[in-house]
């Protein structure tokens, strides 16, 4: 007779077959088998839409934002995503081809974008900040494109994800209408359903709006947030840290321990109760005593079997504080920033923080290539209504330009990138134009006023090197 193998419940393993739809011969890959060994892994196979629904992106929105308000690394990681992706902006340099018109192009486009927001708080440029940080959370966001009642100028109005839905939809249009987007055919938009600030709703035609999202899937309607893999970590590291603060405050209150041999609480004997003591001296139990008054300082006896010892705390231990490391690591990196750059860089050497930067310029050149996507509509638009307006001249190549993003290199040696920076310029390798641009100048503006200054230092005898007149000079 064999031996019987039985499971911890006591009852007898019998050998498993995987039965596969299309033979009868099991699974060739292992992972599509079933294990008592695992737990079931839930999931569904189906479109986009129906894998975030509404309800399922409400709320992750919904604690997204929860995190951004109550937890530093998410904050850090956001801050560092937006300041490494648009810095102060990503700029649109004019390139028609005519240097004269892509500089009335740039005036007349600067001039719009310092005060382009219908509720003027925002310029173009903090606009672009905003849409990075709403992305992060929200997963999506909406900039329509309107005008200003008063002056008539191309305006911006930016509508945060909840206020997109499917508000008061007639029920005979409700299955064109996919959470606040409708759709037409090859699942294109053509409208939105917008709520306003004043609670009306309203619908807008998608060529006057830019629904502003990272794509992750090819049939996605609406954007899903970047901490959605984060979200069970990250409450994870919020009940451990509470619970482990707790149980450091509740050992901070302990000093020193009184043990005896029987482990139990003795009879006090003659020794005066504490009822009595306070009764005595008109102690009021309720009151409320600062710590420095509480007589602690010394033990005033200690019978026979009894030992004083001081207590030492050991928490939190190092396995908590590696477990909230890895938990860390779970959390930033999905969001395409390494741990040793989001929050923990000790022990890094030069190479491996140069490869930890690496990989946070590739993840924000990601942003920035969604961002400009998302510029350029009003950059046209802007534009467009120059040229009807008269005050720009057309042309030909008029919504052609090269978009630079205001950001420094990101380096761990600033003195050598700009001494990288400045052999470049010399080796025809970097241009003035980028140079400039990444720092939000106009390359020609800048050449002409150092050319100036080069100038003046020539006709009043000083140099580059000093403000000091030279003798000949001094009496000018």
């Amino acid at each position: 007779m064999k031996p019987q193998i039985f499971d911890s419940r006591g009852n007898l393993v019998r050998p498993r077959i995987q039965k596969s739809a299309f033979s009868g011969y099991g699974n060739a890959y292992r992972g599509a088998g079933y294990s008592k060994a695992r737990s079931r892994i839930p999931g569904i196979i189906a479109d986009s839409p129906v894998e975030l629904n509404n309800g399922t992106r409400l709320e992750l929105s919904r604690l997204s934002r929860f995190f951004k308000k109550n937890v530093g690394m998410v904050r850090g990681v956001s801050k560092s995503l937006v300041d490494h992706s648009i810095g102060s902006g990503i700029y649109p340099i004019p390139n028609t081809g005519d240097e004269a018109i892509d500089e009335l192009y740039l005036a007349y486009f600067h001039k719009l974008a310092n005060a382009c927001d219908i509720s003027g708080r925002l310029s173009f440029w903090e606009l672009q900040r905003a849409r990075v940080a709403l992305k992060f959370f929200d997963g999506d966001c909406l900039t329509l494109l309107t005008r200003n009642n008063q002056t008539g100028l191309p305006n911006f109005q930016l509508f945060k994800s909840h206020n997109c839905d499917n508000f008061e939809i007639p029920k005979s249009e409700t299955d064109a209408w996919i959470q606040g987007v409708k759709i037409g055919k090859f699942n294109r938009p053509i409208a939105y359903r917008l709520r306003g600030k004043n609670g009306k709703f309203f619908t807008v035609p998608a060529r006057s709006i830019i629904h502003n999202m990272m794509i992750e899937e090819p049939d996605q309607v609406r954007g899903v947030s970047a901490l959605a893999h984060a979200i069970e970590d990250l409450s994870d590291i919020l009940d451990t840290l509470d619970l482990e603060k707790l149980a450091v405050k509740d050992n901070a209150r302990i000093s020193r321990v009184i043990t005896n041999e029987s482990g139990e609480d003795e009879d006090m004997g003659n020794f005066p109760t504490q009822e009595s003591t306070e009764a005595a001296s008109g102690f009021d139990p309720d009151e409320s005593i600062a710590l420095e008054k509480v007589f602690g300082g010394e033990i005033p006896r200690l019978k026979i079997g009894e030992k004083l010892e001081s207590f030492a705390s050991a928490r939190p231990s190092p396995a908590f504080t590696g477990f909230i490391d890895w938990i860390g690591r779970s959390v930033t990196s999905g969001c395409g920033f390494p741990y040793e750059f989001a929050w923990n860089p000790k022990g890094l050497t030069g190479p491996a923080m140069r490869f930890v930067i690496s990989k946070v310029v590739h993840s924000t050149r990601d942003w920035q290539a969604n961002e400009v996507k998302d510029s350029r509509p009003f950059y046209t638009y802007a534009i467009a209504d120059g040229i009807e307006r008269k005050e720009i001249p057309d042309h030909p190549n008029k919504f052609e330009a090269e978009w630079v993003a205001g950001v420094e290199e990101l380096t761990i040696d600033q003195t050598r990138a700009d001494k990288s920076d400045m052999e470049k310029i010399k080796a025809r390798l970097l241009t003035y134009k980028r140079y400039y641009a990444k720092r939000g100048l106009y390359w020609k503006k800048e050449l002409r006023e150092a050319a100036a200054e080069e100038k003046f230092l020539a006709e009043n005898g000083l140099s580059a090197s000093t403000t000091e007149p030279t003798l000949n000079n001094q009496n000018k």
